[in-house]
């Protein structure tokens, strides 16, 4: 026979024998048997990945703190003090394990699925292994670029006198403002800034014009001609 340490967490499952048995013996083709494995083991890992997707979504800032054109943002918070407060893009709370387990009897698995088992101690055995570590290395990779990149997009698209009020606010917010625009053009124009590769490079252009265009109005508009002449010096952005 065949011994092994490995412990299932999960039940057979006998509804994919019983297809399995009969497909076998109708002698249909082999590919009908690999169809309905694939099928069997796609559902299986869809039902098993849902709770840990639905967890990680939680630990995304709201939407309404860093999308572009948010009436609800603006209304409430306005994009001055979002500057002055938040320099930086939100940031992905933490995944906790304990807190993730406490979920899975209000949305666990066994919502998709209808294999029985103790499904927490599969997941507590998954959270201590390197392919878990893999996954939320990779999605909180692809979350935090797509959080930079509607960071970016709200400072593109905001509108200098509406959103920041900029005819009210002191030089020193406004030359504030400048140098913000000025990091996130050096930023964007940097090409192996692993947050800003998904981005498509017809909208790359597109924010930059328009923070430039916004840098340039704050400036010739609204600053000292001292400071005008400070940041009007030709200087080159990195590029690298």
């Amino acid at each position: 026979g065949l011994y092994t340490k490995y412990r299932s967490y999960l039940q057979r499952d006998k509804v994919i024998l019983r297809k399995l048995q009969s497909t076998n013996s109708k002698q249909r083709p082999d590919t009908v048997q690999n169809a309905l494995l694939r099928r069997f083991f796609l559902e299986l890992t869809q039902s098993f990945i849902i709770p840990l997707e639905r967890y990680f979504t939680s630990l995304l800032p709201l939407r309404k703190y860093y999308q572009a054109n948010q009436r609800y943002f603006t209304s409430l918070l306005p994009l001055r003090k979002y500057y002055q407060a938040n320099r930086e893009p939100p940031i992905i709370k933490e995944f906790e394990n304990e807190e993730f387990l406490k979920t899975l009897d209000q949305y666990g698995p066994q919502l998709t699925s209808g294999l029985k088992g103790d499904w927490k101690e599969l997941y507590k055995h998954f959270l201590s292994t390197p392919n878990f570590r893999l996954w939320l290395s990779h999605r909180r990779l692809e979350a935090n670029a797509k959080i930079y990149s509607l960071y970016i997009e709200k400072i593109a698209y905001c509108r200098l006198e509406q959103d920041l009020n900029i005819s009210q606010l002191t030089e020193i917010e406004l030359i504030d403002l400048v140098i913000k625009f000025k990091d996130l053009i050096q930023r964007i124009e940097t090409k192996h800034d692993e947050l800003l590769i998904r981005i498509d490079q017809k909208l790359k252009c597109d924010y930059l014009e328009k923070l430039k265009i916004k840098m340039k109005i704050i400036i010739d508009e609204n600053l000292s001609e001292d400071m005008k002449i400070l940041f009007n010096k030709p200087s080159r952005l990195s590029s690298s």
